[in-house]
């Protein structure tokens, strides 16, 4: 994720850093300042247990982390500090060690903290980490259906004892799967998530400085696996705040983008064709939107309709270079999804083209999105349409969140541009993303 979309995500979970004031004034560097303060580069007032910076971003935090400092030698040594030592004063005043050094055959580095953290805090570590390797990784796997990826999750726990942005990223993705699964009893997860999450990502930002082959790979799955959870956000809001139109979702999505041009260099040739390799699926980029012979008559009507009215689409009133072309593509793609269920393909070619969408649409659909494009909104509509009766638990409710939002933003004089995916979503039954008969061909009937 390059450095402009995870600032956009921070945005949105939680407040940012108080400015600062525009003119320089002189301070001492402070060496012993917590980690999330050293990550962000900001000056940190090292208060016990919770700093000031910490207190305002994360509002339920009970302790900030705090790395240990082994004293060095002093400037000016004494006469006995530079004697020889013996073998017995050299283990008496030697300093504990940083590094522990496992007894099995990969040797992983430990920095241990200055000041032991809570039980309560070491507790919810090992539970969440618990949670990813029981459950929560278990549901990705399913949903990836992937040789490499798969085989990248299944690393992922062995990977991030040395890869710190992915220790978080596992603390992160499981504490939003307990909250998501039972929200009253697991209350405390919401800002557990929020935590972890926003320390992902700035550690994993500062790791793409530095992409290397040992850390291409992590790097890699971690954009992906944010890009997945991506969905996930807008349910991190309260129900009293009015909809908004998930940008964050596309945004995160150029990032993975980023990361994949960052990384391809380091990550073998056969393993990222794999990756690229999307199978023999029918028309992966998109379907020709003249031939609509594989839909039912009234799927293939809505879909006739709005290309009737992206042909009279405009960049002179949209301000957008060729708004004809991006939204023609974006329909072209929500058709091909339409193709996969319609064709009854296997699942997990149909559930490659929705997680496709996002990064396929392009920039411009988003400015479009952005504006509040009434036809932009309508493919979108009819792109979370695809998702009803989906049950991964971070896709579970999307669609019909995503269908009736976006239709309440449209005024009552256009509805019947957004008819179709309101009424799939409300009518009951399986959806388009269910096993066996979808929405579309109970309605056609």
């Amino acid at each position: 994720m390059d450095g402009a979309n995870t600032d956009f995500l921070f945005g949105i979970l939680r407040p940012g850093p108080p400015k600062e004031m525009a003119t320089k004034r002189s301070h001492t560097k402070s060496r012993l300042g917590c980690r999330s303060c050293k990550l962000r580069k900001v000056k940190c007032d090292e208060q016990r247990p919770v700093c000031g910076n910490c207190v305002k971003r994360f509002p339920n935090l009970t302790e900030c982390e705090f790395d240990a400092i082994v004293p060095g030698p002093s400037k000016k040594p004494s006469p006995a500090a530079v004697q020889a030592p013996t073998p017995a004063s050299t283990t008496a005043a030697s300093p504990p060690s940083s590094s522990i050094q496992p007894s099995s055959t990969t040797s992983v580095s430990i920095h241990l903290p200055e000041k032991p953290r809570s039980y309560d805090a070491r507790l919810l570590d090992l539970r969440l980490f618990h949670q990813w390797t029981s459950c929560t990784s278990k549901t990705y796997t399913a949903y990836l259906q992937h040789e490499i990826m798969n085989r990248w999750v299944d690393q992922l726990p062995t990977w991030a004892f040395t890869h710190e942005f992915l220790l978080d990223f596992i603390l992160a993705l499981a504490a939003v799967h307990l909250w998501l699964e039972d929200p009253q009893s697991h209350a405390e997860m919401r800002s557990a998530y929020l935590f972890y999450i926003a320390e992902a990502g700035l550690k994993h930002r500062n790791a793409l400085s530095s992409v290397t082959r040992e850390n291409a790979e992590p790097l890699f799955l971690a954009a992906m696996l944010t890009n997945m959870q991506a969905k996930i956000i807008p349910l991190l809001r309260s129900p009293d705040e009015p909809y908004e139109l998930p940008l964050q979702m596309f945004r995160l999505t150029s990032g993975i983008v980023a990361t994949y041009d960052a990384v391809t260099p380091f990550i073998p040739p056969a393993d990222m064709d794999k990756i690229g390799n999307l199978g023999p699926m029918l028309y992966p980029e998109g379907i020709d939107l003249k031939e609509l012979s594989f839909l039912p008559r009234e799927a293939k009507q809505d879909l006739q309709m709005l290309t009737h009215v992206v042909s009279e689409q405009s960049s002179a009133s949209t301000g957008v270079p060729d708004t004809q072309s991006i939204l023609r593509r974006a329909l072209s793609i929500v058709g091909s999804i339409q193709l996969g269920w319609a064709a009854h393909e296997p699942e997990t070619w149909t559930l490659r083209r929705i997680n496709m969408f996002a990064s396929e649409v392009g920039k411009g659909f988003v400015e479009l999105l952005a504006q509040r494009n009434l036809v932009a909104m309508a493919i979108l509509a009819r792109y979370f349409m695809q998702l009803k009766g989906r049950e991964e638990w971070f896709l579970r409710g999307v669609a019909e969140r995503e269908v009736l939002g976006i239709a309440g933003l449209v005024p009552t004089e256009m509805q019947w541009i957004v008819a179709w995916p309101v009424k799939v979503i409300t009518s009951g039954g399986e959806g388009e993303g269910g096993r066996g008969e979808n929405g579309i061909e109970r309605l056609a009937r």
